[in-house]
């Protein structure tokens, strides 16, 4: 997602740039719906299910502080076929995995660029919890049962964009990145908010 990237500092520097207004509500509250997508190295990208919470303060029509909390509501199951050179026997992996949770804090500046649409870039702090469940098969009959739950802090980094229906009542969506456990995650959420 280079263009995310490249694209983060620009959007930053404008908002800063950007007249500040007064604005009429300082806080904000927000429902979402996400999916996390997850590059491991060794195996295909693994999708997760998240809906969360996002609270928020703006400190002018640019600038804005605001802390978020999801959890997962899906899992993905696999099986894995390889073989043990060492041992000279095959062996399969039933494995599961699930995002637990993710929290954190961003700093988020803002452009109104008209007919009630506004576009944002923001950078923070994200903690992500994640566990996952194996069961090694091998050829001869035995097994071995593997389990991984721990949590992850990382800076995260996104842009997106919203739109007002009222003066209270917005959609929004977002796109975020960051990297944990080794591997590149990229986050889409959707969400509706209410400003007050």
């Amino acid at each position: 997602m280079q263009p995310l990237k490249s694209a983060l500092p620009i959007a930053i520097i404008m908002a800063i740039s950007t007249t500040p207004n007064a604005i009429a509500q300082d806080f904000y509250a927000e429902g979402t719906v996400g999916l996390s997508g997850f590059d491991f190295d060794a195996l295909d990208s693994d999708d997760y299910t998240m809906l969360g919470v996002r609270f928020g303060r703006n400190f002018t029509s640019n600038l804005a502080i605001e802390g978020e909390y999801a959890v997962g509501v899906s899992e993905t199951n696999r099986t894995i076929a390889s073989f043990d050179p060492i041992n000279e026997q095959s062996y399969s992996i039933d494995a599961s995995s699930k995002l637990d949770s993710t929290y954190g804090v961003f700093g988020k500046a803002m452009v109104p660029i008209g007919n009630g649409l506004t576009v944002h870039a923001r950078v923070g702090y994200a903690t992500t919890e994640f566990e996952s469940n194996s069961t090694i098969t091998y050829e001869d009959g035995t097994t071995e049962n593997r389990a991984f739950n721990d949590t992850d802090p990382s800076l995260a980094y996104g842009l997106g964009a919203e739109f007002n229906f009222s003066e209270q009542l917005y959609a929004r969506a977002d796109a975020t990145r960051l990297e944990t456990f080794g591997t590149d995650v990229e986050a889409y959420t959707l969400g509706v908010g209410f400003r007050f």
